[in-house]
């Protein structure tokens, strides 16, 4: 009865305090409104210029609002009473839509945002292709921040068990398609993670001159992406294989490049990498067993940016590479 008098009347609410008797049946229970209370004070240095992070403003909804309802157990029986009711509310009442219970979600609507979220559609982005689908924002209950509070649950819920699902579906592949290959290697329950995902058709074209550098960290994982690059034809970067680090350690990077040699099977002529110490220290360990005859030039930043930038360089520099490696 409560619950339907909520709604109508345009409020959330929300349980407060209850007290139990010494056998745990509740003896009060106290449900007041949603935005009653007060909003915890937060110290906050504006002129500060030490290391300390400053707070953000909350987005609590406290206001002192007291209204509320309290129930009473009624001893000997399975019944509740109402103690008190306080109807008087201190702020503007909602409109229904808007009401919490109101913006609840089915399974078929959470179905929708995961499907987005794998087809690489936002929250946001999400939440106006529905109301587009259902003909208008008036026809679509839930806000933009349940969406994204959906989004931010589904990933908790996940943790670091998507790395698992990611093991999973590359080893499915794998079973499928016989010149698919990938190498993973973790340690401490996939927090420190090796991915290698090769490409062998462009290796055997194009894999004589090879290139690899750290490029950057992704955003989330806070991984390190490591593309292993070739040149076509038409003078083109392509990639042969890329890997992804948790760390750029060099015992990271010489199991990248066993992972990488190990699947191809071929050596390439010429390697270029950038100035990165450990992945020199990684190629040199490994270079007597696995590189033998392979000559390194540090120096694939340069010719990058001679491709992207000075196409006339590049000829120079690319035909004495071809003429002296006899590639």
């Amino acid at each position: 009865m409560h619950s339907e008098y909520v709604e109508i009347g345009g409020f959330d609410v929300r349980l407060n305090i209850q007290s139990r008797f010494d056998n745990k049946i509740i003896k009060k229970k106290h449900v007041i409104c949603n935005r009653g209370g007060k909003q915890k004070k937060k110290s906050c240095d504006t002129l500060g210029t030490s290391g300390v992070r400053r707070k953000g403003n909350s987005n609590s909804r406290a206001i002192g609002c007291q209204a509320k309802i309290i129930f009473e157990y009624v001893y000997g029986t399975p019944d509740y009473k109402v103690f008190q009711f306080d109807e008087l509310h201190n702020h503007p009442l909602e409109k229904r839509s808007d009401l919490k219970k109101s913006r609840q979600m089915s399974y078929s609507k959470k179905e929708f945002i995961v499907c987005a979220s794998t087809s690489k559609i936002g929250p946001s982005m999400a939440h106006k292709l529905r109301a587009s689908l259902r003909g208008g924002y008036e026809f679509v209950k839930p806000k933009v921040v349940d969406y994204k509070n959906l989004r931010r649950d589904i990933n908790k819920v996940i943790g670091y068990k998507d790395a698992q699902m990611i093991v999973n579906t590359m080893n499915n592949r794998r079973a499928l398609y016989p010149n698919y290959s990938f190498e993973f290697n973790c340690q401490d329950d996939f927090r420190t993670v090796c991915f290698g995902l090769m490409k062998k058709a462009y290796y055997v074209e194009f894999g004589d001159v090879m290139s690899f550098d750290a490029n950057f960290r992704t955003n989330k994982y806070r991984m390190v992406f490591v593309p292993f690059t070739a040149l076509d034809h038409r003078k083109k970067l392509v990639t042969v294989g890329p890997g992804l680090l948790s760390n750029e350690r060099i015992k990271s990077y010489s199991w990248l490049l066993k992972a990488f040699l190990k699947t191809h099977g071929k050596k390439p002529t010429l390697v270029l990498t950038d100035q990165d110490a450990a992945i020199k220290q990684a190629v040199e360990n490994i270079s007597y067993d696995l590189f033998t005859n392979t000559y390194f030039r540090r120096r694939f930043s340069k010719l990058v940016w001679d491709i992207n930038m000075k196409p006339d360089v590049f000829e120079v520099k690319w035909g004495l590479l071809m003429k002296e490696f006899n590639l």
